[in-house]
């Protein structure tokens, strides 16, 4: 393998996992960042029903650390607390032995202070070169837990901005790894308490996990054909689906910078969510998103009877959403960021 003077190698989620880590990982592979730093991406997790095809995408992940890790100056794992650091600790031990320069990102917002104590988060802090967060908020919190000597930074994830459309048609959209953290059954009942009043109006959920609960909700809900659930949705029907999108929900009780949201903002589409994770740091409840308290369905209720009636805030959430992406989340300006970092290390 031909040397060069500056290389960082990524160790995460699998491409094909659906959540933030693999979403944000992809989008740094098209910047200018992956051939500047020579970037490799060792993937690790993957989803899957199957535990031994867990482990052997583990396992297969790992070897392929042992021969990479070693010519490269930096290694940057995007991970998170609990169960991702565990996973990931014999790379992390193997890591340190090669003596690399460390970079831990942490994919978690409001969860982190649950796992302040943890042993294999502290010995992950204390061995580290450089501890990033998704936000300010949380950089803030947790800092004073950390060894003084640790650097902390904060990074938002990267989104492409889209080009803004105007045809909004009439749904919700929202898009899950459906589980209890999720919140989609505040989601289904908000929208059972209006949907009589607004009979063109219906919900999109794309997403996988546990379907058949969704489905038994929609059932109680009484919303039998007022919802669409497409599946996991990617390439141009994702496309389609934000491009003409009348808002986008959030009903997450936890979370770190959802992904989901940012690209909602990137195509200019109103959101409204719960205050979770960084997004408070970003947004503004009424100027720039809807926030309503967690678990509160009649709140969400009111925020979509807004979205629905009230064409001039649906046009200044739509402006500022967009506005805020290209000032903040643009891979520029991320990509710029992580230079920095990098340069600041080496």
């Amino acid at each position: 393998m031909r040397k060069y003077k500056n290389k960082v190698v990524f160790i995460g989620d699998s491409r094909k996992m659906k959540g933030g880590v693999s979403s944000v990982m992809k989008i740094l592979e098209t910047s200018s960042l992956w051939g500047k730093y020579h970037c490799k991406w060792i993937e690790t997790q993957i989803n899957s029903p199957n535990k031994f095809h867990k482990i052997l995408y583990l396992f297969q992940g790992i070897i392929k650390g042992i021969f990479i890790i070693p010519q490269f100056n930096i290694v940057h794992f995007q991970t998170t607390p609990g169960k991702g650091m565990k996973t990931l600790f014999p790379l992390f031990l193997y890591t340190l032995l090669w003596k690399k320069k460390i970079i831990v990102q942490l994919h978690m917002g409001n969860q982190i202070e649950s796992h302040i104590n943890d042993l294999s988060f502290r010995f992950w802090v204390q061995y580290s070169d450089q501890i990033l967060f998704l936000g300010h908020t949380w950089e803030e919190k947790i800092k004073p837990y950390l060894p003084k000597q640790i650097k902390t930074d904060f990074i938002y994830n990267p989104v492409h901005t889209q080009i803004k459309q105007s045809n909004h048609e009439k749904y919700f959209l929202y898009t899950a790894y459906f589980n209890e953290n999720k919140g989609c059954d505040i989601f289904l009942k908000a929208f059972a308490k209006i949907t009589s009043n607004y009979p063109d109006w219906k919900l999109i959920m794309c997403g996988v996990g546990d379907i058949k609960l969704i489905k038994k909700w929609i059932k109680e809900c009484k919303l039998e054909g007022k919802v669409e659930m497409p599946g996991w949705v990617e390439g141009e029907k994702k496309h389609l689906l934000f491009t003409h999108a009348g808002a986008y929900c959030m009903t997450s009780y936890q979370e770190g910078l959802p992904m989901s949201v940012l690209e909602a903002m990137s195509y200019g589409v109103p959101v409204i969510s719960t205050p979770v994770g960084c997004l408070p740091e970003i947004l503004q409840h009424e100027h720039s998103v809807l926030f309503f308290n967690f678990g509160n369905s009649e709140e969400l209720a009111y925020c979509m009877e807004r979205i629905i009636n009230d064409n001039n805030l649906r046009k200044q959430l739509s402006d500022e959403e967009y506005n805020i992406t290209q000032n903040y989340f643009s891979v520029e300006k991320i990509t710029q960021k992580l230079e920095y970092i990098y340069n600041s290390l080496l």
